[in-house]
């Protein structure tokens, strides 16, 4: 099971699918949220990831922990699509929890440090 791409923003950059800098070859880094889930179903967890095409930045943002996705310069956003459709392929697994669990190697997800909820009598400990 491949996971699915249902949805993204950016609240760094308006209509990030559409953006281009003003500056042809200038650095960019901004905070992206994609949703993800299951293919075929509506339903879908918030991952994020900062997209730079600064190097420092990149190091700047691994050695604090946080997703992060270089992109060559120039910036262009069929580059982000095709890094994060690499990552997706890489998250393919036999059940949405296994997904999940590469997933969260590779972004920040929305529900980091909660316990998840097993279901109505499982053993939690």
């Amino acid at each position: 099971m491949r996971p699915e791409l249902k949805f993204f923003h950016s609240p760094d950059v308006d209509d990030v699918g559409a953006w281009t800098p003003d500056v042809v070859d200038c650095p960019v880094s901004y905070w992206l949220e994609l949703d993800i889930g299951p293919p075929g179903d509506e339903a879908a967890d918030i991952f994020g990831v900062y997209v730079t095409t600064d190097k420092d930045v990149r190091r700047k943002l691994n050695a604090d922990g946080k997703a992060v996705r270089f992109i060559a310069s120039p910036y262009e956003w069929s580059k982000v699509v095709a890094v994060i459709d690499g990552d997706l392929d890489a998250c393919s697994a036999s059940s949405w929890h296994a997904a999940v669990a590469l997933l969260r190697r590779r972004f920040d997800w929305e529900y980091e440090g909660m316990i998840p909820f097993a279901g109505q009598g499982d053993d939690l400990r």
